[in-house]
């Protein structure tokens, strides 16, 4: 599992330098045909990576419900994001991975719920199916995220 943490971090870290240097308009931008932005995909990973390892390793979210809820599957930005959001969401988007980690190797996820998931026809059970499921999610949102930035105006 050592790995499946060392990729994660890396991808957030590169996602997040990606990131940090647009302004918040580019951060709100929503490309046409698409319905989401820039920080709605960053959101929506810590979301997922709460609502699968946590939600189903039965085990407290580590942030406020309010992030999870607002960028978990089938949620949108309704309005733009300010610069106080955007700035959490980059905190928990770091904090988050190294919680998992240390929670994981603390021995928290004992009685998990397996994940099945619709789009691969599979199941994936235990904490390491899920956090590694976690990190293949993540990595379908940093592929939309580059996207994203090559369509900015």
């Amino acid at each position: 599992m050592d790995k499946v943490f060392e990729v994660t971090k890396n991808n957030r870290k590169a996602v997040l330098e990606l990131v940090k240097t647009l302004s918040l308009d580019q951060l709100n931008y929503i490309p046409a045909g698409f319905n989401n932005n820039i920080l709605w995909n960053v959101g929506h990973m810590v979301a997922i990576q709460q609502l699968i390892v946590y939600g189903l390793g039965k085990v407290p979210f580590t942030i406020e419900d309010a992030i999870v809820m607002g960028y978990k599957n089938k949620t949108k930005p309704e309005r733009a994001y300010t610069q106080e959001e955007a700035a959490r969401i980059f905190e928990v988007y770091v904090e988050t991975v190294d919680q998992m980690e240390a929670d994981y190797k603390a021995g928290k996820f004992v009685d998990v719920t397996p994940f099945i998931s619709k789009s691969h026809n599979a199941t994936y059970e235990g904490a390491e199916g899920l956090i590694t499921f976690n990190l293949f999610h993540e990595g379908l949102h940093t592929g939309v995220i580059q996207k994203y930035i090559q369509l900015l105006p």
